[in-house]
């Protein structure tokens, strides 16, 4: 299924196939046109389109490779994850933000280590002493309030 006719599509549940073909397409896009908000479009698609209990762990690995590609989507993977919240694989998770986290910290970034340390929190997921250090000599203000509720 090419990315426009997904776009389009009247389809309430996406196989493993068409969620392949849509990613596939949406990465391609986003590599010719790295200035252009490919990503960012394509996560909003599966605000329509619910995902089966047995493509969960296949779609979750793709936004995750979403999120570290463009961080700009993250807030709408934390939406995702959230609406997801009983089938979200939490070592993926906690490997996923910790990624964030430790690419992020040292340029403070203060948006991608927020959004990485607000899922670590809503997930319940304890962050380990290093996470900690990194988030804390960043300096980033909202991500230093985060590290310290948890």
């Amino acid at each position: 299924m090419a990315f426009y006719q997904f776009e389009r599509s009247q389809k309430i549940n996406a196989s493993k196939e068409d969620i392949w073909n849509f990613f596939s397409i949406a990465f391609k896009f986003s590599e010719k046109h790295p200035n252009e908000s490919v990503l960012r479009l394509a996560i909003n698609k599966f605000n329509f389109v619910r995902i089966e209990k047995h493509n969960w762990r296949f779609f979750e690995s793709l936004i995750f490779r979403m999120g570290l590609t463009d961080t700009s989507v993250l807030q709408k993977i934390a939406k995702l994850l959230i609406s997801y919240k009983s089938l979200v694989n939490k070592t993926n998770l906690k490997i996923f933000c910790f990624e964030v986290i430790r690419r992020h910290a040292e340029n403070k970034h203060d948006y991608e280590l927020t959004w990485a340390l607000w899922l670590l929190s809503n997930f319940n997921i304890q962050p380990h002493k290093e996470i900690f250090e990194i988030v804390i000599e960043s300096r980033c203000n909202c991500a230093c309030i985060i590290a310290l509720d948890l």
